[in-house]
């Protein structure tokens, strides 16, 4: 098996060429796997174990049982992710026009706002 992307203490997320699959380890077995037609860079699953995010070349979301993609330009070129609230995570992006950009993400609402150009993502 892969190494983990993001792991808790109920789920961990792999990846495994441009398959990614999410895996229940109180009932070992995947709840989820889907090709995403890309390779996944990074993923995140919440605290609470509601929702998750995988990204790479777009931002996908599992949130209510349903994986979701997001495609948004800012989205684009994923590098890591980190939370900041219950339902907010930070994404660093790292665009080819512009270097490396902070974006906070509301998991619930949608919700973006550009936090910062910077590569000093893991210092916030």
């Amino acid at each position: 098996m892969p190494t983990p992307l993001s792991e808790t203490d109920s789920y961990m997320i792999f990846a495994d060429g441009e398959d990614i699959f999410l895996f229940d380890k109180d009932i070992n077995e995947d709840v989820w796997r889907v090709n995403i037609g890309e390779r996944a860079t990074c993923a995140w699953i919440g605290l609470s174990n509601e929702w998750a995010v995988i990204g790479g070349k777009k931002l996908f979301l599992w949130k209510d049982d349903i994986l979701r993609t997001i495609v948004e330009d800012d989205f684009m070129n994923i590098q890591d992710f980190k939370q900041v609230e219950e339902m907010t995570i930070l994404i660093l992006t790292n665009s080819l026009n512009e270097g490396s950009i902070v974006w906070s993400f509301n998991v619930e609402t949608g919700k973006k706002v550009k936090i910062c150009d910077t590569d000093s993502f893991l210092n916030l």
